[in-house]
Order: structure tokens, then sequence, then C-alpha cells
């Protein structure tokens, strides 16, 4: 007990302080050299997708009465969209009005402060948990600088079909493909706030929470540490509460291990777990309370919307320069290697049946069949093997801690929801069994965030595959963690390569000019293709139609009104969703032409600009004008 006390948990080696400064400094060095590379005859703004450019409109908020980017009916205040992640971003905006520091130097400036606590975060945890230093800095660069074989398989097929744009468009499932696979399953992309600074800054807090949750279980008097652990699983609940859901299964699952020890008195085994927990249950409660304003509860719906489950087959992409060498180790090692090759051969059978790489179309049949002959398979085991798995947990040993963690989270990351509900939902249909219970149940699982959790994956996997390395000889150790990196190093070369070449974030200067006019507008909500958006956002500091993805209120019927404006010769429908969605400005460039936008289409509208293939019309102006002359027949 004294020695856990006594232990300097502030101590980083250097190496770690390097790859410490690499994760905080990786996004800005991207974007320098992105900037450095632009042509001269365009501008570079610094998102590379609409999320980025939604977080810079957030950061300038402050400026523009804090009204939401994403709210085109009415206004409403930034402060009450929950996917705006306000505790995060609208201090630092509000800091920034008040220094007149320009909001690409904020979110930098948010990108290393988050990036750095994150990756000290990363290592305080191994530290903790794996104690000895050696294997904490291994750790630690596991999580950060190790990858998925998608790279491997895109240059496998760029050899093959030579031509690198057909190699990265290969399907994937759920709409996904193997060039999005290669970007979500690097290492450095879930561990980095490259993309989502509201992932990275509560993955911080979540790791210091469970950390400190193992402290205080190994500690006679542990008051500071379960109080910090409560307040820590509290902030990153509370800024991302699906992050705070990964913690608080965590600190669900270790409170378990906790009460299956033989020591100690019950409520003392549980009590740190009680603390964590009841840090987890206070930032649920007020979330709850948040959701009772109707405008935020209707964001968030739509926002949940927008979620999706993980294919197995992406995810062992993803995790399988980690999970290989861990169950091989694993395999080897063990005396119960039946047992063990069950269990894999239950995630390979679930796996299966929750794909759409594999099963590429609803085939409600065989996924039921599949999903009861892994439960019965996995069953079987247990009950077969289970008074030497109560004897396991009993010990609670780390790496039963990390294989419990790594397994629960796979599983829920595969759980069949969103697309997977509907499949579901669909054969309920077909067999007449859509009845109250059953649609009870399909709403309990849509509430499962599966993108997150599989973030959750990539901690305790690494933990669980130092232990395993550590068990073999030292010839074979240093062999294993040189080909995880050498697999690494094609996906995370593509990767990078990916987003430097990348045009997204660049912008002509004739539009840019066409921007900068619409700017000085008064009015707010603009009408544009939704790759035009982004732009407008950043730039014209303007509301758009589809601006942003996530927690855009029905987002579906905006994408089908958006079609309507831009291809119908309906006067007046068009004149109603006009109205409808308050649309003052319409933004007509060749991004609009080529989805069915014409000039004639809106001729009876007021030009207010003609530049360099950029037209702007003011669409309120007419209907403001007939209005006027109702009023004035009337009197």
């Amino acid at each position: 007990m004294s020695e856990v006390k006594a232990k300097n948990y502030f101590r980083v080696p250097k190496s770690v302080w390097l790859g410490i400064a690499a994760a905080s400094l990786a996004s800005p060095l991207l974007h320098f050299i992105r900037w450095l590379l632009t042509p001269d005859e365009y501008a570079y703004y610094f998102f590379l997708n609409q999320d980025l450019a939604d977080w810079l409109y957030i950061l300038q908020s402050p400026n523009n009465d804090f009204l939401s980017i994403h709210d085109v009916e009415k206004d409403i205040s930034i402060w009450l969209r929950p996917d705006a992640h306000s505790l995060i971003l609208l201090p630092v905006g509000i800091i920034g009005k008040w220094m007149s520091i320009p909001s690409p130097f904020l979110l930098i400036a948010i990108d290393i402060t988050g990036n750095f606590c994150c990756a000290y975060a990363t290592y305080f945890f191994f530290q903790t948990f794996l104690e000895e230093e050696q294997k904490a800095v291994a750790a630690f660069f596991l999580a950060y600088f190790s990858s998925g074989i998608a790279g491997l398989i895109v240059l496998l097929r760029w050899i093959m079909l030579g031509d690198f744009d057909l190699a990265v468009i290969g399907w994937a499932g759920e709409n996904h493909s193997l060039s999005y696979e290669l970007m979500e399953g690097n290492m450095v992309s879930w561990s980095t706030i490259l993309f989502r600074p509201y992932y990275v800054i509560p993955r911080a807090f979540g790791l210091l929470s469970i950390a400190l949750l193992y402290r205080a279980s190994q500690m006679e008097l542990a008051a500071k540490e379960k109080s910090f652990s409560a307040l820590c699983i509290f902030f990153a609940t509370l800024i991302h509460p699906q992050s705070g859901l990964i913690y608080g299964a965590m600190a669900a699952l270790f409170m378990l291990f906790l009460m299956l020890r033989e020591r100690e008195t019950f409520l003392k085994k549980i009590n740190p777990a009680l603390w964590t927990l009841g840090g987890f249950g206070s930032a649920a409660i007020l979330w709850k309370l948040y959701q009772r304003i109707p405008d935020v509860n209707e964001a968030v719906t739509e926002y949940l919307k927008r979620m999706y489950n993980a294919d197995s087959v992406p995810l062992l992409f993803a995790i399988a320069t980690l999970l290989v060498p861990t169950m091989l180790i694993i395999l080897r090692k063990t005396r119960e290697k039946i047992f063990v090759g069950l269990i894999i051969l239950v995630g390979v059978i679930y796996g299966v049946s929750v794909s759409e790489w594999i099963i590429r179309d609803y085939n409600v049949g065989l996924r039921v069949i599949l999903i009861t002959l892994s439960i019965i398979i996995f069953g079987a085991a247990v009950i077969w093997k289970r008074e030497w798995l109560i004897e396991s947990l009993r010990k609670a040993h780390l790496e039963t801690v990390f294989a419990v963690w790594v397994f629960v989270i796979i599983i829920v990351a595969l759980s069949p929801h969103h697309d997977g509900i509907k499949m579901i939902k669909q054969g309920a249909i077909d067999f007449a069994l859509m009845d109250a219970p059953v649609q009870a149940v399909l709403s309990a699982l849509s509430v499962i965030y599966a993108a997150p959790f599989r973030l959750g994956i990539v901690i305790p996997l690494s933990a669980l595959c130092v232990m395993m390395i550590w068990q073999v000889n030292e010839k074979v150790r240093q062999l294993v963690l040189m080909t995880i990196f050498f697999v690494s190093l094609g996906s995370l070369s593509l990767y990078y390569a990916g987003i430097i070449d990348s045009t997204a974030g660049r912008l002509s200067f004739s539009e840019k000019k066409a921007m900068e006019f619409l700017r000085t507008l008064p009015k707010k909500n603009v009408l544009c293709s939704s790759r035009t958006s982004q732009f407008i956002i950043q730039i014209s500091m303007k509301k758009t139609l589809v601006g942003g993805i996530a927690g855009v209120l029905n987002l579906d019927e905006r994408l089908k009104d958006l079609e309507a404006l831009f291809t119908s010769d309906d006067k007046l429908e068009q004149q109603r969703l006009i109205k409808k969605y308050r649309l003052d400005y319409l933004y007509l460039s060749p991004a609009e032409k080529e989805i069915g936008a014409t000039e004639a289409r809106f001729s009876s509208y007021k030009k207010i600009y003609d530049q360099d293939d950029v037209m702007i019309f003011e669409l309120r102006q007419e209907m403001d004008d007939e209005q006027s002359n109702k009023t004035e027949k009337r009197q």
C-alpha cells in the first residue's frame, strides 16, 4: 500500500515526452504543410471537413449573437445545442473575442492543449496499471503509433489494380470505403484531436478517472483519489455523454472485479467504484434535465440518428495489429486452449452475423441463426469452465480486467443498432412481431453509441497486448513489436499522405471574394450546396440549410427540400420552402450548378452579386415586397 502512495506518477520518460510532443503538434504541423502546398490561386482555411468549419463558427459565435449554425427555421442560442460542445469551445471563443484572436488560432490552441492533456492522461493510465516504466512506454506508443491493416490492403489493391483511386474506393461495409477505414483505422486518428475535440478531451478525463479508481482500490486512505476520479468522469460525461458511457462501463466492470475479491468487506471493496459511478450518474442526471428543454431534446434526437454501428470486418482491420499477436500469445500461454478457441469462434460467428461486409443484405433469418448459435456456444463454454472462470475473476489479475474490457467494448461496438436496428425492425414487421414490447426493445437499443465505443477499444487493447508480449522472451518480444510497427507503417503513411494531398479547406480567390461580400450583408440564412456550406459558414458567418451533418434537425427532409429548390420549376413550392427555412440568400457557384441549380430558375429574384462565375440572389426580398403591397392594398 505504501509503495502505491510513494510512487511518482508525474515522472514521464524523455521518449514519452517526445511522443506527447508529436501527438500535440501533429495537427498544427499538418495544417502548416497543407498551407505551404496550397496553390497560389487558392486560399487555405483551417478545416478538412464540415465539422471543423462548424467549430470555427462556434469559436466566432460570441461575435455573432451566440446563434447556432444548425438552425435556420428559428434562432436558437448555441448554448442550447449539445452537438456544439459549448463547454469546450465557447469559453475559448469568449477569450478570443476579448483578445481579438482569430478562430483558427483558437482551434489550434485547443488542439495542442487537448492533445497534450490526453497524451499525458494516456501515459498516466498505463503507468498506473502496468507500473513498470518499460511496459507503460511500450503501451503508450502502441496506443498512438500502431495502426490498422487497411493501408496494406490498399497498397495490395493498388498493385493489383494499377489505380490508386480504385484501390481506396473498395467497399468496407455500412457505407464505408477502404479510404474511410484507412482514416478511421489509425490509432493516431482515434487518439488525437485532429478531427474531433469532443472525443479526445473527455477521453483525457475518462482515462484519469479509471486510473484514479484503480489507485483508490489499492490504497488504505484514498479520499483524494476517489474524489478526483468522480470529478473526472463527471466532466467526461458532461462534455460528451457517449465517451462518459465508455468509462462508466469500464468502472462498472471494474466494480464487479472488486466485488469478487475475497479480502476486505463488501462495501470497502466497491466504495471507490461507487464514487466514480456517482460522478457518472450526476452528469447523466444533468443531461436528462438539460434535455427537458424542447429545442435541446429535439437536437439530441436528431444527433443520435447520425451515429452508426461499426462493421466487424473494418473494425478487425483497425485493431488487427494489436489483437492478432495478443490472441496468439494467449493461445500459446494458456492451458485452456479449447475454451479460448471457442471464445474466438463465438467472436467470428457473431461478427459475421452483424457484418454488412460479409452479409450484404438484411437476410434476417441467417443473422438470427448465427447470433443464436454464437450465444449457445458462448453459454456452453461458460458453463463448462464456470469454476475456472469464477476463480480467475476472483483473482482479478490485470490481464483479466483488460481482456474483459476489450471483449465487452468490442461486443457493444458491434451491437446491432442504428442501421442494424432497421434490419431487425424490418424482420419483425415481416414476421408480424412488431408489437409494443418489441418496439420498446428496439427503442432501447437505439441509445447505444457505437462509434465512440469503438474509440474505447484502443487503450485497454494496447495494455493487454503489452502484458502478453512481456510474457515471451526478449527476442520474440522485440520481433512482435517491430512487426506491429512495420505493419502499421503502410497505413500511417497513406493516412498522412491522404490528409496532406486532400483539396479540402482550399478555396479559389474568386469564391473567397464572393463569400466575403456575403459576410457584409445583414441577413443570416443562405441556400447553397453542402460542399459550399462549410466555406459559407466559416467565411461569411452565415447559417446554411444543410450546415453541418450531426445535429442538423430533419437532415433527410432538408436534403430533399434542397434538391427541390435547385431542380423544381414550381414557383409556389419554391417560395414555400424559402419561407419555411427563412432563406435570405442564394449562393450560386459551379458547385450548386452541378446539382441542378440554374440562373434562370431564380431569375425572378434580385441578383446582388455577379462576378467570376459566382452569383448571389436575395431570396426573401420579393416576398417582403409582395407582403408590403398586400398591406398597402388593405389600407
